[in-house]
């Protein structure tokens, strides 16, 4: 058996409010691997950002 993840992003404004939209996400590895199994031997996190504009156009 190798390691074991999850993740989750949530929506921090939403693009319907605001000209633009930001996403955050956060991952966590563990490593469930007993000695001699195949994984990393490592717990990793690691955090995501997302941001996006809109296309406003003046007229």
């Amino acid at each position: 058996m190798g390691d074991f993840s999850f993740g989750g992003k949530y929506r921090l404004f939403d693009e319907e409010k605001e000209p633009f939209l930001l996403v955050a996400g956060l991952d966590i590895k563990f490593d469930t691997a007993g000695g001699g199994n195949a994984g990393t031997q490592t717990t990793d996190v690691s955090q995501s950002n997302c941001i996006i504009f809109k296309n406003v156009s003046s007229e």
